[in-house]
């Protein structure tokens, strides 16, 4: 498949779970959720996608192919729990049980073309985060960072970073 065919199915997918989900349920996150804040058509190998626990059964039964993260209510926290299938970096191997608490202000990101997105500062905690735990640094990471310096509010950036948590756990 071609990239820009890649992107055009990519954008598909996401038209129609805005068409699927109710509003307040699903954020995009990742390269797309950059790109929608920078104006820019970035090639991506993936769409990351949070979708409330509530409502994944319906996102999987219409699309069985994406990769979702679930995502619980727990008071005033987002909550994912997911098992790691591939070993990410020495200190995160493959089965490593990660949880990990977003304070519900992350998830109160713009909405483009009606697309919700998570805030700018939460793109930039997840990657200043992989940043700090991965063995290596990798320039996604720094790139991230950069690209995102401009959008971001420092004092919202401290409020998310303070109740920002995450726990890793081998299995």
């Amino acid at each position: 498949m071609h990239k820009n065919q890649t992107r055009e199915v990519q954008m598909s997918i996401i038209r129609r779970l805005s068409e699927l989900l109710p509003k307040s349920s699903w954020w995009i996150a990742g390269g797309w959720a950059i790109d929608a804040l920078l104006g820019k058509s970035r090639d991506q190998n993936d769409i990351d996608i949070y979708v409330l626990e509530e409502n994944i059964s319906s996102a999987i039964k219409a699309m069985p192919f994406l990769h979702l993260r679930s995502l619980s209510r727990e008071n005033n926290f987002f909550v994912e729990r997911r098992i790691v299938e591939t070993e990410v970096s020495p200190e995160i191997p493959a089965g490593t049980e990660v949880s990990v608490w977003i304070p519900k202000e992350a998830m109160e990101g713009p909405v483009i073309e009606g697309i919700p997105l998570v805030t700018p500062e939460f793109l930039y905690l997840l990657a200043q985060t992989a940043f700090q735990i991965l063995s290596q640094t990798r320039a996604k990471e720094k790139e991230v960072l950069e690209l995102l310096q401009g959008f971001i509010d420092r004092e919202r950036l401290k409020k998310i970073s303070s109740a920002f948590r995450y726990q890793l756990k081998e299995r």
